[in-house]
């Protein structure tokens, strides 16, 4: 169940927090993921933490973002429609 990865008050939210970089933004996280309730999900948690998102559905079009959005990190599926999540991670 989801409920149990949220946080049960206002300072709860504020331990996960994540820290910013000197211009004051929030870490990159490029989600690729075919799936789009999975996809949801990841940007749903992970924006709740303050963290900024950019989405993937495939291997071009994470590449293309990887290269405008400069990731922090990237979480990458391995079975994509259009490609391997291994040959796009190379």
């Amino acid at each position: 169940m989801v409920s149990s990865f949220l946080p049960n008050a206002d300072s709860d939210l504020k331990n996960l927090m994540v820290s910013r970089d000197a211009a004051g933004r929030a870490p990159m996280v490029l989600v690729v993921e075919d799936d789009p309730d999975s996809r949801f999900m990841l940007k749903y948690l992970l924006g709740m933490w303050k963290y900024r998102v950019a989405e993937a559905k495939d291997g071009a079009e994470a590449l293309r973002l990887a290269e405008q959005t400069n990731p922090d990190l990237i979480l990458m599926d391995v079975k994509l429609p259009d490609t391997d999540g291994f040959v796009v991670t190379k």
